[in-house]
């Protein structure tokens, strides 16, 4: 077991000549150091030791390395939580060594021994206690279960010091009811426990030693008791996590322990635990030094004061390389500057050269060495001699120049010194060209998602050197070719590489991402087939996913259960509903559940409907009723009578005829949970009913020229109108429901037209017809007198004729000059008179007749021609 205290012996010669002589003139910047400074500041660095495994421990006065405020009994302790900048949260802790002073020694010494260091903070519960102390990931990053390292000796209780557990104190953790198990675990009290912590409580408890108090960063504790614990996202219902389960495939095999431990990131309402998401203690060293040896199994390194230690303490096995001592320096607020240094236990030390490149891009300027390669003792190598050309030559100003891809191959020299060996290094540098890659995204979308499917998506990364890309992957997918094939949803992400040949050095790598979704799935479930009872083999299911995922069945009603997950055996009667599940998998959603039904019953038979006549349609409509079959069923007798065509069921057995066509009547038995439904029909034929159109009215005859008349609408046997239609000497120019106008065109023979066409419920109708006789018309002529006029006018002749009527009939009027002598005018253009001499001209108007109008009588007419 580890002591809890070192202390060192005095330094080697060696070693303190090597110290003194490095810090004579940092001696000097110490002196110029404010009192008053916050945070410490680096003075100058430790160059590395020479130790050998025979030389006695060595001192450093760490005030002459790093200045630091002066702090009594603090300690700083960091956690992994962090603020919103992500600077990690911490707090400081005064100790109260007067107080308790066997708790504050046993304290120290796991802190100086470095024990605290990722320690897992494994129990908060709010407004009571955060603890720490116990666990660690005993250096395997992974697994947190581990107990720290203990001291042989246990703490005897210190609790009647006066110190009580009031908010911010810290007191040691105990082992059950004995009050002197105190070792590493210890606790930072939430609010005021002195009811059941102290030693005044001991009836109930044991007594809980308080040796310390948080004095800075009480806020960032609170945050820490702020964060959900496992218990609560455990029992958080939206979703509840198996968090025994969990906390056991991540090494925490004493599960129960870890139910208060806070998590970070974690929301009971989306909980997703990693290991990332533990508190821890990252930190944990008194103010303000804090040393850290990186092989303690060699070399310690130990703080007193203000004073280093570094003793040897690997017995006769030297470490085969140098030990790093760190040097922390912290404030009260947490603050820390730090440097290092290197010890080395012998001389003779091996050594190797680093060289700066090992590639070159070729180029046709001229060839010069990047850098000098360095050794492991810090110098710069020199001595460098060509053993392989290779795509070197000299060109005429003595230059060395590339003529092309290849291999150079140089030997560097390094003597040996006081602490390293001598070393030859010979190192290839190979001259090629660079080449750069094209990796375009695997999707159209910005969010890089796709629906996970079993088509490949073809990768299409290109190298500028036209060499192919080769490609590589993490997460659900596997590539074949320049295919990638998806396995499950998560995320993908995909690296394009190039990497080369002798011409071209390797590509820089691209890496596109991809989310891959659950593609959604649906169910077919084909109809299922009733069973008579009694049912003796097992009913098939066949549903299938669009996924080609087994398919699951489940009993939603009904006598039956589900046998080797696809076929119902029927236990009883009546209508059994299966449901088809499909739950999904990492590729594919849930489905939506499809239900099916069928029936295992007795089967009814109707006696049959009997046989009805062909009727015609008539109206007012034609009823009859007709006899209710029966049923063979025990317990179902209600049989209902429907009627589909034109034709209606009325008191469950008058059917009334509403039209022609043909009318089935079915007999139908429902069926209940024992029998199955029945029924029967029989049909017959209801034809179209004739119609019959009354004779016209009597029409006397007409005259063509009189005012249009009216002819009554000849009444039929049904309800339709009556269409009337004229042909001949006139036509149809006005209807009414009951009547139509006539209007004569001409003379001759008026024949009128009634008719109808029928429709669904009657036959088209025989047309009835009527003549009527309409003779020409007589008409007049209206010869207006022209009136006196002069010698020389020309006198325009107006006149028109008339119908019986008395209306215009526009025909046309010719004149006639009946004057003798003839000299006095003559007629021009067949309607105008130009007059050539004095006296009274005479003009005859004539109406020769038509087709419809008889002539008309001529008229005469008269006037006087004069001088003036």
């Amino acid at each position: 077991m580890i002591p809890i205290t070192r202390t060192q012996a005095m330094n080697s010669l060696s070693a303190s000549l090597f110290w003194k002589l490095h810090l004579a003139t940092a001696s000097l910047l110490c002196m110029a150091v404010s009192a008053s400074a916050t945070q410490p500041r680096l003075i100058t660095n430790i160059p590395s030791v020479y130790f050998p495994t025979n030389a006695a421990p060595f001192s450093i006065n760490l005030s002459r390395v790093i200045s630091a405020d002066p702090a009594t009994n603090l300690v700083r302790v960091t956690t992994s939580l962090s603020d919103s900048n992500k600077v990690p949260l911490g707090f400081t802790i005064q100790l109260f060594p007067s107080n308790a002073p066997q708790t504050v020694a046993n304290f120290l010494a796991y802190v100086n021994d470095g024990a605290y260091e990722k320690t897992l903070i494994h129990r908060s519960i709010p407004g009571f206690i955060i603890q720490t102390g116990g666990y660690t990931d005993g250096g395997t990053g992974s697994t947190w279960n581990t107990p720290i390292a203990t001291f042989t000796n246990t703490v005897p209780s210190e609790a009647t010091n006066g110190l009580h557990n009031t908010f911010g104190t810290i007191s040691m953790a105990l082992v059950g009811s004995d009050s002197n198990s105190a070792t590493d675990q210890w606790f930072v009290n939430l609010t005021n426990n002195t009811s059941i912590l102290d030693s005044s409580n001991i009836a109930n408890n044991p007594p809980f030693t308080v040796f310390a108090q948080v004095v800075n960063g009480m806020s960032n504790v609170a945050a820490i008791a702020g964060l959900p614990t496992c218990d609560a996202i455990e029992n958080s219902t939206n979703p509840v996590y198996q968090l025994g389960s969990w906390l056991t495939n991540y090494g925490f095999t004493s599960s129960s322990i870890f139910y208060d431990m806070p998590l970070i990131g974690v929301t009971t309402n989306s909980p997703v635990l990693s290991l990332s998401q533990l508190v821890y203690l990252t930190h944990v060293a008194t103010i303000p030094y804090y040393s850290l040896s990186s092989d303690s199994a060699s070399y310690s390194a130990t703080i007193s004061n203000s004073t280093l230690t570094v003793a040897y303490t690997g017995g006769t096995n030297p470490p085969p390389a140098p030990v790093t001592i760190s040097l922390y320096a912290y404030d009260t607020n947490g603050l820390t500057t730090n440097t290092s240094f290197q010890v080395w236990n012998r001389t003779n030390v091996p050594q190797t050269i680093s060289f700066p490149y090992t590639n070159i891009t070729y180029s046709t300027n001229q060839f010069f060495l990047p850098g000098l390669p360095v050794a492991t003792d810090g110098n710069s190598v020199s001595d460098i001699t060509i053993v392989s050309a290779g795509p070197l030559y000299n060109g005429k100003n003595g230059g060395l120049y590339l003529k092309g891809p290849g291999t150079i191959i140089l030997k560097a020299v390094e003597p040996g010194s006081l602490f390293y060996q001598g070393v030859t290094n010979l190192i290839s540098i190979k001259v090629a060209n660079n080449q750069t890659l094209t990796f375009p995204a695997l999707t159209t979308n910005s969010s890089n998602t796709v629906t996970y499917s079993t088509n490949p998506i073809s990768l299409k990364a290109t190298a500028s050197s036209s060499l192919p890309a080769e490609y590589s992957l993490t997460g659900p997918g596997r590539i074949s070719g320049t295919n990638l094939f998806l396995t499950g949803a998560g995320t993908l992400s995909i690296t394009a590489g190039q990497s080369g040949n002798s011409n071209y050095f390797a590509a820089t790598p691209l890496t596109n991402t991809l989310v891959i979704l659950p593609a959604p799935q649906t169910i077919t479930f084909p109809p299922l087939t009733n069973q008579t009872i009694p049912v003796t083999a097992p009913v098939s299911l066949k549903a299938v996913s669009s996924s080609g995922l087994p398919i699951t069945y489940r009993i939603v009603s009904g006598s039956g259960s589900i046998t080797n997950n696809s076929f119902v055996k029927v236990t009883g009667h009546g209508t059994i509903v299966v449901a088809a599940d499909q739950a999904g998998n990492n590729c594919y959603l849930p489905a939506v559940s499809v239900t099916n039904s069928f029936g295992a019953k007795l089967v009814q038979s109707l006696t049959a409907l009997q046989k009805m006549p062909s009727l015609t349609f008539t109206n007012p409509y034609q009823s009859f009723t007709v006899k209710v079959p029966t049923t063979t069923s025990v317990t179902s007798t209600n049989v209902v009578l429907t009627a589909s065509g034109p034709a209606m069921v009325t008191s469950n057995s008058l059917v009334t005829v509403t039209g022609a066509g043909t009318v089935t009547i079915t007999a139908t038995q429902a069926g209940d949970d024992w029998y199955f439904p029945a029924s029967v029909s029989t049909n017959f034929v209801v034809a179209k009913a004739p119609q019959k159109i009354a004779a016209f009215a009597a029409i006397p005859a007409k005259v063509n020229g009189s005012a249009p008349f009216t002819v009554p609408i000849p009444s039929i046997s049904s309800t339709n109108a009556v269409t009337v239609t004229a042909t001949g000497a006139g036509y149809v120019s006005a209807s009414t429901p009951t009547n139509v106008t006539i209007t004569l065109t001409n003379a001759g023979t008026l024949t009128l037209t009634a008719s109808q066409s029928g429709n669904s419920n009657y036959l088209a109708a025989s047309s009835v017809t009527n003549s009527v006789a309409v003779a020409k018309g007589n008409q007049a002529i209206v010869f207006p007198s022209p009136g006196g006029h002069l010698l020389g006018d020309l006198v325009s002749l107006v006149a028109y004729s008339t119908n019986s009527a008395s209306g215009t009939n526009g025909l046309p009027i010719t004149f006639a000059v009946s004057t003798s002598p003839k000299n006095i005018g003559y007629l021009t253009n067949g309607y105008e008179i130009q007059t050539l001499g004095l006296g009274t001209i005479t003009v005859v108007a004539s109406q020769p007749g038509s087709t419809g109008y008889n002539p008309a009588t001529p008229v005469t007419n008269s006037f006087t021609v004069t001088l003036h």
